[in-house]
């Protein structure tokens, strides 16, 4: 079978992960996270619609990720340099970036349903076998 690529654009500012909530017995995911993988899932469907794939289908075997989080930093903020990398980046007043990959995942990930999994991009997230991710 040919590899496929499939292109995923989704809007607006990334959600970094949140932290697991605790309240009134039970362990909850905080909302915005939640709304923002919702929101992933419905691109992902979008998504694969535009490569032929079906709604339950998902990439199988080893995936290979760029990602590019086009963000603007909020203000006020204080300018810090990643020398290392490139003088110019701005790193100031950004999430973390392995938060953020970790919604974009959890959004991109097939949902346990019973037995099975269904949608999502891919089956589980340790099929990344080639993750490229940096701030735009």
């Amino acid at each position: 079978m040919e590899p496929r690529s499939v292109t995923l654009v989704v809007p607006g500012r990334a959600v970094p992960k949140g932290r697991p909530r605790f309240g009134q017995g039970v362990v909850y995911t905080p909302e915005q996270t939640k709304e923002y993988e919702a929101l992933i899932r419905a691109k992902v469907i979008d998504a694969k619609r535009k490569v032929g794939m079906e709604e339950t289908e998902t990439l199988v075997g080893p995936v290979e990720i760029s990602l590019m989080f086009m963000m603007q930093a909020p203000e006020p903020a204080t300018l810090v340099i990643a020398k290392e990398v490139d003088p110019g980046i701005r790193v100031d007043g950004l999430p973390d970036l392995d938060n953020v990959i970790k919604s974009l995942f959890d959004g991109m990930t097939a949902i346990k349903y019973g037995k099975h999994r269904v949608g999502g991009l891919m089956y589980d997230d340790r099929q990344v076998v080639d993750l490229r991710a940096k701030f735009g």
